[in-house]
């Protein structure tokens, strides 16, 4: 239901140009053009719930400004999938419907070796050509529409998305998996926002405009990230070893990240557990370096790790 609801939200953004929810976010992020701002948590928003409205949204163009051709719906699937043949021929796969009308009539340069394409290939640029000729694009300026697949009137309906996520597959069973270990609550949220990379790591906070320099406080070799905090910071992988897990779990994580690694795991076993918690104690060190200037050793923090994974499980063992 959550998801339904944040997509009536995304589809006034989309549908309603001119209303007054949209100009009060667009003011509110300070941002003068047509889209979301590129860090808008309603941006992020979307992205979680792309999947499903991608298979509900088409979009009629207008101007065919803001529209890929080669990723336009008309009404039999993609392009891309209709003339998928053709579109290995294309040379530039991201190109504007606005912009492929403007270069099909120039007869400019659209596909490469043409020449030597198959009989299919050739087949789909005749019917790509007919469809060309019996598009009209509107005046510039005019913003493309939107319609809603799943209701006759092409308006969007809170009940219609619910409905679609009933037999659509789920995507968050990844997610899923972490709220799932034996491990106090505090860290479950930590490794939720280590998944969805949320953490204010020195990376995220110069993308929304902090100024700072960018190098790793545990290790002091290299820029911090999410990924490189808990896959190759030499601190992390001290602690790792302190605290006795086996190499083959770093391998996993330097080959899959640290998320997948949790995922994959069944649930209940203890060497999870450590981990997450290993890589909570991790950044809660990392914090306090910052800001209050003390320093632990990898040993310290891999028996603090232990100790909390004793607190839910006084019999907690590294034996699964």
């Amino acid at each position: 239901m959550n998801k339904a609801l944040l997509a009536k939200w995304l589809w006034q953004w989309v549908a309603r140009k001119y209303g007054l929810w949209r100009n009060l976010i667009r003011k509110l992020q300070n941002d003068v053009y047509s889209q979301l701002p590129l860090y808008s948590p309603l941006l992020h928003t979307f992205r979680a719930i792309n999947p499903l409205l991608s298979v509900t949204v088409s979009v009629i163009p207008r101007d065919g400004k803001n529209v890929i051709f080669w990723q336009q719906n008309w009404g039999c699937g993609l392009l891309r999938h209709q003339l998928n043949d053709l579109y290995s021929f294309a040379v530039d796969t991201g190109i504007t419907l606005r912009d492929f009308i403007a270069a099909w009539s120039n007869n400019d340069e659209l596909f490469r070796d043409l020449l030597h394409t198959s009989s299919s290939a050739n087949t789909q640029l005749l019917y790509l050509s007919n469809l060309i000729n019996n598009l009209h694009l509107e005046l510039e300026g005019t913003c493309n529409d939107y319609t809603w697949k799943l209701n006759a009137n092409g308006s969007f309906s809170v009940s219609s998305m619910y409905r679609l996520q009933k037999y659509y597959p789920k995507e968050d069973s990844a997610l899923a998996a972490l709220w799932s270990m034996k491990i106090q609550p505090r860290m479950k949220i930590f490794c939720w926002q280590m998944a969805i990379d949320k953490l204010a790591t020195i990376d995220n906070l110069k993308r929304r405009g902090w100024q700072l320099p960018n190098r790793c406080i545990l290790c002091k070799n290299k820029e911090e990230t999410t990924q490189h905090i808990f896959g190759d910071c030499i601190f992390f992988q001290q602690s790792m070893t302190k605290a006795c897990l086996p190499k083959t779990v770093l391998t996993g994580i330097q080959l899959v990240g640290l998320v997948s690694y949790l995922t994959n795991f069944s649930t209940g076993n203890t060497q999870r557990d450590l981990l997450a918690t290993l890589a909570f104690v991790t950044w809660r060190e990392r914090c306090s370096r910052i800001f209050r200037g003390v320093a632990l050793r990898p040993e310290d923090i891999a028996s603090q790790a232990v100790a909390e994974c004793k607190i839910l499980n006084p019999a907690f063992s590294l034996v699964s």
